[in-house]
């Protein structure tokens, strides 16, 4: 269990009592703080983090900085994907010769592969989750499967009935 199993995306504005159902509410800049440095400051703008139940609270923003911070979040997250499917070459070199030095080096590389390709699994895992927490903040991931199960009954009934 991680942090970000706690966290809590809301969309102020017309979700605006939703910060104040949550806990104790304090206003900060976001400052890329937040989520990383990678990519995710929002200027100016302000960003509500409350404490909820959880370890980690919520952190709301209002629609429009939700989904641009989504996008930059998916923009990443295929930039992480494309750099994951060529990253594998980076721990399977061989030696080009049997000499204990040219075969430590080659380990030694091949171990950097490794944790870089352990290194970009993590960043993928932490992102899926941002997105995913988002995507539900915004309706997406709701809507998207409230769609697919009555896509799921109506193709049941036809079979069925």
């Amino acid at each position: 269990m991680s942090w970000w199993d706690d966290v809590k995306f809301v969309v102020t504005g017309e979700q605006g009592t939703a910060v104040k159902m949550v806990g104790q509410a304090f206003a900060r800049k976001a400052s890329g703080a937040a989520l990383g440095q990678a990519g995710f400051t929002t200027g100016t703008a302000e960003a509500a983090v409350s404490m909820g139940s959880g370890s980690a609270g919520v952190i709301s923003m209002s629609r429009e900085e939700m989904e641009d911070t989504l996008k930059r979040a998916q923009n990443l997250l295929t930039d992480i994907n494309y750099a994951l499917e060529s990253a594998p070459r980076l721990q399977n070199m061989r030696a080009p010769a049997k000499d204990p030095a040219t075969v430590a080096a080659t380990d030694s590389a091949n171990n950097g592969g490794k944790y870089y390709v352990g290194h970009l699994r993590r960043q993928k895992a932490y992102l899926d989750k941002v997105v995913e927490r988002m995507q539900k903040a915004l309706g997406m991931t709701v809507q998207g499967d409230e769609q697919a199960a009555g896509t799921v009954n109506r193709a049941g009934e036809g079979i069925a009935g």
